[in-house]
């Protein structure tokens, strides 16, 4: 968000239905940083405590996270592709996630009807 901010058209230039690793590839590509590390910075100069800032980095790969930071990353992974997926949330779109939705307690359908109800209102 934080680029998109600072730089709309370089940043309307990347693919708009990309995300994780794609996602990051191509801001580092234009802008030679991704918002990962654009918002990891911001968390650590707003002394947001350290166990959110670990769920920041690590929400492309929730799994890296240690200790209380595993399940906020993985919430953070799942509402991402909840925000990034065009068309609709579908359950094929879910079967990667499935070790995060398992780490915070989520079924597919749940996460499926909030999506859902996110984009009617």
């Amino acid at each position: 968000m934080a680029l998109a901010t600072v730089a709309p058209e370089r940043y309307g230039e990347i693919a708009i239905n990309l995300s994780g690793a794609k996602l990051i590839e191509q801001e580092r590509i234009y802008f030679t940083t991704d918002h990962v590390s654009a918002g990891c910075d911001l968390a650590r100069q707003w002394r947001f405590p350290g166990v959110l800032q670990q769920a920041m980095r690590h929400y492309v790969q929730p799994e890296a996270a240690e200790g209380a930071a595993r399940p906020l990353a993985s919430m953070v992974a799942v509402a991402a592709l909840a925000a990034t997926v065009q068309g609709g949330l579908k359950l094929e779109d879910l079967v990667p996630y499935q070790a995060c939705l398992d780490q915070i307690g989520l079924k597919p359908e749940t996460v499926i009807s909030v999506a859902e109800k996110l984009k009617a209102s």
